[in-house]
């Protein structure tokens, strides 16, 4: 076990103040072929993700199919990353 402290973005509901859970999100169901991540290839497909050289593709899948845990951004992430990903989120939201 490693305890750290850092700063990170963390995505939840405004409305409720409760934190968005990966299990929450229908791209991150086992039950689905690849556990949703088709789903999720096709929703950037059809709304490309921006660049950030502090959240990459590989992370934005690690951390949405498959994951466990509620969801947190690195600290240095873009505006435009966080909107990005908060319209994924509302978008798979179960």
């Amino acid at each position: 076990m490693e305890i750290r402290c850092e700063r990170r973005v963390i995505v939840y509901d405004s409305t409720r103040w409760k934190t968005i859970e990966c299990s929450d999100l229908s791209c991150n169901q086992q039950d689905q072929p690849a556990g949703g991540k088709k789903d999720l290839m096709e929703y950037i497909k059809a709304n490309p993700m921006p660049d950030d050289p502090a959240y990459s593709l590989r992370d934005l899948l690690g951390d949405f199919s498959g994951a466990d845990g509620f969801i947190t951004l690195p600290d240095e992430v873009s505006e435009e990353m966080m909107e990005y990903v908060a319209k994924l989120v509302s978008a798979f939201l179960t």
